[in-house]
C-alpha cells in the first residue's frame, strides 16, 4: 500500500511539475504594446517552492523560443532576479508569507533589471525610467492574480472557489492564451478556435451577463494576440447577443453568435476574414460537443455550498472590491498614459537638426556654413523642416535655394531629412495610436467596474427575502401539484418578484401559464404569467407583479431624400419593470449614418435588457464608438425608461433633440445639455427626471423634426386626441412640411401614453 501511495505521490508531482512549466512557457511569451514582456517574471514570482524549478525552466524556454519576445537576456534576467529575492528571503517567515511578497519580488526584478540594462549602456533617461516603472507595477499586479490561481489548482477537483479565485483563474487563463491565438495554421488559429466556443458555452450556460463576461475576456486576448483592438468590441457584443439566444439552444446561440460577429465586422470597416472563418468553425463545432462535456467543464467553475461562517453579504463584497479593482486600473492608466504624453515628445525641428548634424560633420564647408553664414543656413534648415511638417517631400524643387545652391552635400541631406522625418512621422502616428488605445481600454475597465457596482447593489437587494410571503407561495404551489426544490420572493424595484425550481408535477396540476392567477389569487397580488426555462433539476419557474402602468407607443420615420436606409434607428422595448424608448441619430444621412445609429441603438438596447443602467450602458456604447473605426464616428442617443410600478420617467441624452411631455394640461420640454457620443472619453450625457401619470404623453424626436421653433409640435400635442401612432405620423408630416430651401434630414417621431394597465384589462 505505501508502494502504491508513493508511486500516485510521484505522479502527482510530475504532472504539477508538467502543468507549472507549460503555463511558464506560455505566459513568458505574452507581450504588450512596445514588446513588454513583464509576465514571465510575474509567474516566477507567483509560483510555490515545489514548483519554482520547474516553472522557472517553462519561463527561460518560452523566452528562448523564437517569437515575439525581444530583449531576450533582460526578461531572464528579470525571472532569475525574481526568483533570487524569492530564494534569499525565503527563511525570512514574516517577510516571505506576506500577501505582498510575490507582487513586491516580481516589481523589484523588473525595475532592477531595466534599470541595470540600462545604465550599463549608458546613462538612465527619465522616459525609460517611467517605462521600467510602468512595466515593474503590471508585474506586481500580474503577480497577485497568478499567485491565487496556482493556490487554487488543487481545488478544481472539487473544492470550494471563491470569487476572487475564480476571477484569478480567468485572468491567468487568458493571459496563458495569448500565445495559442498566435499559432496559425493557413492562417487560421485554433486556439482562438477553442477560445471563441468558449464564449459561446458560457452564453449558453449563464446567459447575456456570463457571454458579455467571455466575450470581453476572450476578445482582450484575441485582441493582444493578433494587435487588432476591433476584436475586443466585437467578441463582446456576439457574446452578449449569444447569451441572449440561451434558452432556445445551442444552434441558435451559435448562429446568433455567428451573425453578430459578421455585423460587428462589416460595420467596424474592419473585415478579416481569417477571423471570420475561425467565427464559422467554432460555430460548427460548439452544437456537435456532447453536453457532458460542458458540464464537467462548469463544475470546475461552478461556486460550491460556502461553509456556514461566510456571510451572506460576501457576493456583493466580492464584486465590490473587484469594481473597484477595474476602477483603480482605469484612473491608473490615465495617469500613466498622461505621463507617458508629457515624456520624450516627438520634435520635428529635433529631427531636422540631427540630419543636418550627420551630413554636415564630414563636410569641408561645414564652418562656413554653421559659423560665418550660420543665420542664413538656420533659415533654410528651419523652411524644410516647414515643408516637411506640411506633409510634403523634401526634393530639389521645392526645397529652399540655400540649401539647392550653397550646399555641398544638397542631396544627401534632402534625403536624410526626408528619411528620418519619415521615421517621426510614423512614431508620431504609433505613439497617437498608443494613447488611443490606453484611454478608450481605460474607458472601458471604468465602465465594467461600475457595472460590477450596479451587480453588487442588486445582488445585495436579492438577499432581502419575504419569509411570509415564500410560505404562501409554497403552499399555493403544493396544492396547484407542483413540488418546488426552492422558492425566492423578493420585493425589490417596487415589485413583488417570485422565482420557483420545479422538480415534480401531478398529473392533475394546474397548467403552468395558470400558476399566476393561482398564486396570485393566494397572495392577493396580480402577478404576470410565468416564464420557464429548463435548469439541472427540472424548471424555473419565474413571474412577477403585474405593474399600474403601461406603456401605449408609436413611431414614424422619414428618410432623408427618400434613400433606403434612414441615418436615424429606434427601438421601443418593455422589462419586468420599465419600459424604453430610443432614438440614435448617425453623423449625416445614408448608410454610414445608419451603421452608427444601428450599432449605438443595439449596444444600448441589449446593455439595458441585461439590467444596467442608462449612464453605464452609454459609457460602454461611447467606447465601442471611438474603437468602431479610424474615420471619425458619431452619433446621438436619447433613451427615456418608465418605471411601470412608481410612475418615474428618465431622460438620458447625448446630443439629442428636446423631448416633449404633456402633463396635466401643460407641456414640459426636456432641454438636452450634451455631446453626441464618439467624441471624448466618457459619454457626456444629461439627465432629467420627471413623475408621469395616467394620460400623460411623450413625445421624442430626432433632430431633423427639432428647428429651433417647435411651438407648432406643441400646440398638435396639446391639440391630440388618439392613438400615439397616429399622433406620431400627424408630426412626421408636419416635420417634413416644414423643411424649406431644398434642405432634407432623416427625422423620427415617437410617441407614447401613459396608461392604467387595470383599465385597459
Amino acid at each position: 500500500m505505501d508502494g502504491v501511495k508513493s508511486g500516485r505521490l510521484t505522479k502527482k508531482k510530475i504532472g504539477e511539475s508538467i502543468v507549472f512549466a507549460v503555463l511558464g512557457v506560455l505566459i513568458s511569451r505574452v507581450c504588450l504594446i512596445d514588446r513588454l514582456a513583464p509576465f514571465g517574471a510575474a509567474y516566477v514570482a507567483a509560483l510555490p517552492s515545489g514548483g519554482m524549478s520547474s516553472g522557472l525552466l517553462g519561463v527561460i524556454t518560452g523566452i528562448l523560443l523564437p517569437g515575439s519576445v525581444e530583449n531576450r537576456l533582460r526578461y531572464i534576467a528579470c525571472a532569475l532576479a525574481a526568483a533570487g529575492i524569492k530564494w534569499a528571503l525565503a527563511e525570512l517567515r514574516s517577510i516571505s508569507r506576506h500577501p505582498a511578497f510575490a507582487p513586491c519580488a516580481a516589481l523589484a526584478g523588473v525595475l532592477l533589471t531595466g534599470v541595470t540594462v540600462s545604465a550599463s549602456v549608458g546613462s538612465v533617461s527619465l522616459y525609460d525610467l517611467t517605462v521600467y516603472s510602468a512595466e515593474a507595477l503590471i508585474a506586481a499586479g500580474s503577480t497577485f492574480f497568478f499567485a491565487e490561481a496556482l493556490e487554487c489548482l488543487p481545488k478544481l477537483g472539487g473544492g470550494y472557489l471563491t470569487g476572487r479565485e475564480q476571477g484569478s483563474l480567468i485572468v491567468t487563463a487568458v493571459v496563458a492564451s495569448i500565445p495559442l491565438c498566435r499559432i496559425t495554421l493557413a492562417g487560421i488559429s485554433p486556439g482562438a478556435v477553442l477560445l471563441l466556443v468558449c464564449i459561446m458555452a458560457i452564453g449558453h450556460e449563464r446567459g447575456s451577463q456570463g457571454g458579455a463576461i467571455a466575450g470581453i475576456s476572450v476578445g482582450v486576448a484575441i485582441a493582444a494576440a493578433t494587435e487588432n483592438y476591433a476584436f475586443a468590441g466585437t467578441c463582446a457584443a456576439a457574446g452578449l447577443v449569444c447569451g441572449a439566444f440561451s434558452m432556445v439552444g445551442k444552434i441558435a446561440c451559435a448562429a446568433a453568435f455567428s451573425i453578430a460577429c459578421s455585423i460587428a465586422s462589416l460595420a467596424s470597416d474592419n473585415i478579416n476574414i481569417y477571423f471570420l472563418i475561425e467565427v464559422l468553425l467554432a460555430s460548427i463545432i460548439f452544437p456537435l460537443i456532447r453536453g457532458g462535456f460542458y458540464e464537467k467543464l462548469f463544475s470546475v467553475f461552478r461556486r460550491r455550498e460556502p461553509p456556514e461562517t461566510l456571510p451572506s453579504n460576501d457576493i456583493p463584497e466580492r464584486l465590490n472590491m473587484a469594481a473597484d479593482a477595474l476602477s483603480g486600473i482605469s484612473e491608473t492608466m490615465d495617469e500613466l498614459g498622461q505621463k507617458l504624453g508629457r515624456i520624450n515628445e516627438p520634435d520635428a525641428e529635433a529631427v531636422c537638426r540631427r540630419a543636418a548634424s550627420e551630413i554636415c560633420d564630414g563636410c569641408s564647408i561645414k564652418n562656413y556654413c554653421w559659423e560665418e553664414k550660420a543665420e542664413r543656413t538656420k533659415a533654410a534648415l528651419d523652411r524644410a523642416c516647414e515643408i516637411l511638417k506640411e506633409g510634403g517631400t523634401l526634393t530639389r524643387a521645392n526645397a529652399p535655394k540655400t540649401l539647392t545652391e550653397n550646399c555641398a552635400k544638397a542631396d544627401e541631406l534632402i534625403g536624410r531629412l526626408n528619411m528620418l522625418f519619415a521615421e517621426f512621422s510614423a512614431r508620431r502616428i504609433a505613439k497617437r495610436r498608443t494613447a488611443q488605445v490606453r484611454s478608450v481600454l481605460a474607458e472601458q475597465l471604468g465602465g465594467m467596474g461600475s457595472m460590477l457596482y450596479e451587480l453588487a447593489d442588486e445582488t445585495s437587494a436579492l438577499e432581502s427575502l419575504d419569509a411570509s410571503l415564500t410560505d404562501q407561495v409554497s403552499k399555493a404551489l403544493t396544492d396547484a401539484g407542483y413540488r418546488a426544490d426552492s422558492i425566492r420572493c423578493s420585493g425589490s424595484d417596487g415589485a413583488v418578484k417570485i422565482s420557483a425550481v420545479i422538480v415534480d408535477r401531478d398529473r392533475s396540476c394546474v397548467p403552468r401559464k395558470l400558476l399566476g392567477d393561482v398564486i396570485g389569487e393566494r397572495i392577493g397580488i396580480e402577478l404576470s404569467e410565468p416564464t420557464v426555462t429548463a435548469c439541472d433539476k427540472g424548471y424555473t419557474i419565474k413571474m412577477c407583479e403585474t405593474a399600474p402602468f403601461e406603456l401605449m407607443c408609436g413611431a414614424a420615420q422619414h428618410s432623408c431624400r427618400g434613400e433606403r436606409l434612414c441615418g436615424d434607428s429606434y427601438d421601443i422595448f418593455t422589462t419586468d419593470s420599465s419600459s424604453y424608448m430610443l432614438i440614435s441619430d448617425g453623423m449625416g444621412s445614408g448608410g454610414r449614418a445608419a451603421v452608427d445609429s444601428a450599432m449605438t441603438c443595439a449596444l444600448l438596447s441589449r446593455l439595458l435588457r441585461a439590467g444596467f443602467t442608462c449612464e453605464n450602458a452609454l459609457r460602454i456604447v461611447n467606447s465601442a464608438l471611438l474603437v468602431k473605426s479610424d474615420d471619425e464616428s458619431l452619433s446621438t442617443a436619447d433613451c427615456f425608461s418608465l418605471d411601470l410600478f412608481s410612475g418615474k420617467a428618465s431622460f438620458v441624452k447625448a446630443g439629442s433633440a428636446r423631448s416633449f411631455i404633456r402633463h396635466e394640461n401643460r407641456i414640459v420640454e426636456i432641454e438636452p445639455h450634451s455631446l453626441p457620443l464618439g467624441i471624448l472619453r466618457g459619454a457626456d450625457t444629461s439627465m432629467e427626471t420627471v413623475s408621469l401619470d395616467a394620460g400623460d404623453v411623450v413625445v421624442m424626436v430626432s433632430d431633423g423634426a427639432d428647428d429651433g421653433d417647435c411651438e407648432w409640435l406643441t400646440e398638435e400635442l396639446m391639440q391630440f386626441e388618439g392613438e400615439p401612432s397616429a399622433l406620431a405620423k400627424n408630426l412626421l408630416s408636419l416635420a417634413c412640411a416644414r423643411r424649406s430651401g431644398g434642405h432634407d434630414d432623416d427625422i423620427t417621431v415617437l410617441a407614447a401614453i401613459v396608461s392604467d394597465s387595470r383599465k385597459s384589462a
